[in-house]
């Protein structure tokens, strides 16, 4: 629904200004709901953390975490990932959807 860039609102992440920029735009209020999913410790998950929101480390090639930065869930996989935002009943309907993405799409 956006795309938020970190020179136009004047804060790179981790900085929680970018991610309270874009809850603001997309009215988000409730960040129970918000799910920050990235492939970069520093940036995308201490970032959310900035911010408040719980965190997904996409590390499709298992690379060891050597930051103590933390995230809520890591997943290697948009499969994995899956499971954490979607509901059971939305699963059962992945079947194909799962074969048309690679991992590749998000490196």
């Amino acid at each position: 629904d956006g795309i938020y860039i970190s020179e136009k609102v004047g804060a790179a992440k981790p900085s929680a200004k970018l991610f309270e920029h874009a809850f603001r735009d997309l009215g988000i209020t409730n960040k129970s709901r918000v799910l920050m999913v990235g492939d970069d410790l520093l940036a995308d998950i201490k970032g959310g953390m900035n911010a408040g929101v719980d965190t997904c480390w996409f590390n499709p090639g298992n690379v060891e975490n050597k930051t103590g930065i933390t995230p809520k869930f890591t997943v290697g996989s948009y499969e994995e990932l899956y499971r954490i935002v979607m509901e059971p009943e939305e699963l059962e309907n992945l079947g194909v959807r799962n074969r048309r993405h690679s991992n590749e799409a998000l490196l």
